[in-house]
């Protein structure tokens, strides 16, 4: 079994190497994050995580921006990249869900780029997944969306905890 220190260190040596320029980790809480700054020579650049209006995750957004580590976040829409994964969702898709139905109408744009608007504007990237031309290009159109306070806001509130991503669930092993 290979320690994260272990991993870590072989990742700075490529960075010494020259052959890639950044590195980052995924689905590190801030506690992994803490036990890596103690060690780590060059600090992750990034950590991509889940992070969608279900699951906003601001304690873990502030550590991270704190130390300078950008987040990246997966799973913008929510659940939808799960389904065929076999993961059941009781209850309204982000992509259904009325308040962010309510604040498309109000930008004339569509719900997906609500929540693309959204993962910018609190800082963050976001790496949609999709395989239609037409999807792609709504998806870079919306950071011409630009969403008032009060819409972040009520977006933010959407947050109840809601991880789609816990392959700990799938294969009965803890991990978040």
């Amino acid at each position: 079994k290979v320690s994260i220190r272990e991993t870590w260190e072989a990742m700075e040596e490529l960075v010494k190497e020259g052959l890639v320029k950044n590195i980052g980790v995924s689905n590190f809480n801030a506690a992994l994050l803490i036990d890596l700054l103690s060690f780590a020579k060059i600090k992750p650049s990034v950590n991509q995580i889940e992070r969608h209006p279900y699951l906003t995750q601001p304690e873990l957004v502030a550590f991270c921006k704190y130390h300078g580590i950008h987040v990246t976040a997966y799973s913008s829409f929510g659940h939808g990249s799960y389904i065929e994964l076999g993961v059941k969702f009781e209850g309204t898709g982000l992509l259904e869900h009325p308040v962010i139905q309510e604040i498309a109408g109000a930008h004339s744009c569509s719900t997906a780029q609500v929540l693309l608007a959204w993962g910018l504007q609190s800082g963050t990237s976001v790496i949609p997944k999709s395989v239609h031309d037409n999807r792609l290009q709504e998806n870079f159109d919306a950071d011409k969306v630009q969403l008032a306070p009060e819409e972040m806001r009520k977006i933010d509130a959407l947050n109840n905890g809601t991880r789609f991503n816990d392959v700990g669930k799938m294969w009965k092993t803890p991990i978040f």
